[in-house]
């Protein structure tokens, strides 16, 4: 791994290279540039998005979580926005705050970071864009490119016989306006919201939809018993009676103390939804408790079911594809179905393939796991941060906070603390190597608990008046929209020009520090 020496004058702005212009790194690159950094982003596809970038549409791909609580902290969407934004709108107000913060000229588009590794107070890599092959040097190094990045598509026997018979795989991504699924009888191999919604997309002009689903989780609508969705699972209250998170010993202890009405919570949660959405009746009740929840539930998609145009088949995986006269899937109980186009929707593995063979073997441990302190900062290798890998409905203002947190690391105004260092979040980069073990993939959702935990490392102080819903109600992005300036004072006390401290070479993870 290379360690070529490296010095720059102290009054030089220390230099952040940012990988991915999704909502994470935008929220990255206009907090690190507002706070004097020189930022430069660097983003594989034509257009800025992240997720939401116009290469990876499918029809239905919207937010799951409201216009009001799905932005940023000091800018609204739009008002004729549609209450949960369809993907295109999403992207376009995502183009409008980096335009609106000037970060479209640090963005350079089609440009891909390989080879990235680490050298002396910094990190080096090369980028392969519109104008060649370039080499660049950065003071820091932030992953953006999200949990998104890297569709996973199981292992799938005979799929060579199958797609010689002109079947075709593909995942969400590659669906586009849904013209491959035109007249085809179409497997969807998956339970999420992706899945339900390409199922819905498909039913009206596909021969057949049939959606395979190994396990089924809880989808839930956007009203459960005349109350929004959002109360329930993502208010603070809800959030405790559901799943009970706490970094404090209090918290802890009112978690054993309630768990007997936190039981009874769920229970009547899984009743309510059964009842609502009639999933006796479907055949669709999950085996496993309400709080194990999936995603919303796609407009249109048990209506489906009912007229069938969309048939379940649950408990069940495709173990094998074939070719006999015509393209085909074969269950495990046995049964074969007629398949031109089989679609993964089948979640994603991480991708870390922008470093070296080196840098990676560096950044996992001996079971190809990931350890991320306060999902940010991995152990081993300084200068090094990975923003926005938290799984969560409060997706922005996570990113945007987070970016805050590793801004003060950047610049020396925090030091991590020892206990973060202890339990760090733990990533198992592919659902092969989780499966195997019988672990989860990713670690626990991004919670009210992750976003004080920051805030509480950074000292910073979100406005109360402005949060004051956020006990029976979501997440208010305006209550956040004082941080990056109480951040930017404090830089500014510590008598340090902007941008200039000192690149936190010293702050590398190890354990016994």
């Amino acid at each position: 791994m290379a360690r070529a020496a490296r010095s720059r004058p102290q009054t030089e702005r220390m230099r952040v290279g940012i990988v991915g212009a999704g909502p994470s790194g935008l929220a990255a690159a206009r907090a690190f540039s507002a706070l004097g950094l020189d930022v430069v982003v660097f983003e594989s596809a034509p257009d800025i998005g992240g997720v939401w970038s116009a290469t990876r549409r499918y029809p239905g791909i919207a937010t799951q979580n409201d216009k009001y609580t799905y932005a940023y902290s000091d800018r609204r969407m739009d008002d004729e926005y549609a209450e949960a934004p369809a993907g295109a709108d999403v992207r376009a107000y995502l183009q409008a705050f980096a335009r609106e913060n000037r970060l479209e000229p640090l963005i350079r588009l089609r440009t891909r970071v390989v080879g990235a590794e680490p050298v002396d107070g910094g990190w080096t890599f090369e980028t392969h864009g519109p104008d060649g092959v370039g080499r660049e040097t950065v003071d820091w190094l932030i992953v953006a490119n999200g949990l998104c990045s890297m569709p996973y598509v199981p292992a799938l026997a005979g799929r060579d016989d199958f797609e010689a018979a002109g079947g075709r795989v593909l995942v969400p991504s590659q669906i586009g306006d849904a013209d491959a699924l035109h007249d085809r009888d179409v497997v969807v191999i998956g339970w999420g919201k992706s899945a339900a919604d390409i199922a819905v997309a498909a039913a009206p002009v596909a021969r057949s939809v049939t959606v395979v689903a190994r396990h089924i989780g809880w989808k839930l609508p956007r009203q459960i018993g005349g109350i929004s969705f959002q109360r329930v699972m993502l208010s603070r209250v809800g959030e405790f009676l559901l799943w009970g998170p706490s970094r404090t010993l209090r918290g802890r202890v009112g978690r054993r103390l309630t768990r007997f009405l936190r039981t009874r919570v769920v229970r009547r949660l899984g009743e309510t939804v059964t009842r609502q959405l009639e999933l006796d009746r479907r055949g669709l009740i999950p085996d496993v408790p309400a709080d194990h929840l999936d995603h919303l539930l796609s407009d249109g998609f048990l209506e489906a079911i009912d007229d069938g145009r969309i048939v379940v088949r649950r408990d069940a995986r495709v173990v094998r594809l074939g070719n006999q006269g015509a393209p085909q899937a074969e269950l495990t109980d046995g049964a074969v179905l007629p398949a031109d186009v089989v679609v993964a929707a089948t979640g994603y593995d991480q991708d870390l393939g922008l470093f070296t063979e080196a840098a990676r073997r560096a950044l996992v441990d001996e079971q190809g796991d990931l350890a991320l302190v306060r999902y940010a900062l991995p152990e081993r290798l300084p200068n090094l941060a990975f923003v926005g890998w938290v799984n969560s409905f409060r997706s922005l203002i996570n990113a945007e906070v987070q970016s805050l947190w590793v801004a003060a690391v950047m610049l020396g105004l925090m030091r991590v603390p020892d206990a973060a260092r202890r339990r760090p979040a733990v990533f198992r980069l592919s659902h092969e190597s989780a499966a195997s073990r019988g672990l989860p993939q990713l670690p626990e959702n991004g919670s009210f608990l992750t976003v004080d935990t920051w805030l509480s490392d950074l000292g910073l102080t979100p406005s109360r008046w402005r949060r004051r819903g956020e006990l029976f109600g979501p997440m208010a992005p305006e209550g956040y929209a004082d941080l990056l300036g109480q951040l930017r004072d404090r830089l500014g006390r510590a008598g340090t020009p902007s941008g200039t401290a000192p690149t936190a070479r010293g702050l590398q993870l190890t354990t016994g520090e």
